[in-house]
């Protein structure tokens, strides 16, 4: 009979453990699933900022100064070793900092270039001024 009340102390061990282990097992499972929707929301998320990105990058790309732009669009001065060329974060227009001056940024932001042109007029198509021999 000692055998018999230590057998059933030994399966009420077991089935007190099986129980702690099923209901440990239902919360890891919980908790997985909503890990696994918090890591597709994520990886959703990161698909539209890649995707964003690389507009953004093509779009920078198509930034590159022409290196035959030697006359700032604006004034028309040819740029030197002191007066450096720049481009228009907004236009795109190749000016010099006189006519294309880095601007405070933006709350969070990075300051930024705008020519003049672009500040008065940001919507106005500008054609470069002719170039003159001076």
């Amino acid at each position: 009979e000692a055998q018999g009340a230590e057998q059933r102390a030994a399966r009420e061990t077991l089935r007190q453990e099986a129980a702690t282990l099923t209901t440990r097992l239902a919360d890891v499972e919980a908790t997985n699933e909503v890990l696994y929707a918090a890591a597709s929301e994520l990886k959703q998320r990161l698909r539209g900022v890649s995707s964003e990105l690389s507009e953004r990058e093509t779009e920078l790309g198509s930034m590159k100064l022409d290196p035959r732009e030697r006359r700032c669009a604006l004034c028309n001065l040819e740029f030197t070793t002191l007066r450096r060329r720049h481009h228009c974060r907004q236009c795109n227009r190749a000016a010099c900092n006189a006519c294309c001056p880095l601007h405070p940024p933006a709350p969070g932001g990075r300051p930024r270039r705008q020519c003049r042109q672009c500040l008065r007029e940001p919507l106005f198509e500008f054609e470069p001024a002719p170039l003159t021999d001076a």
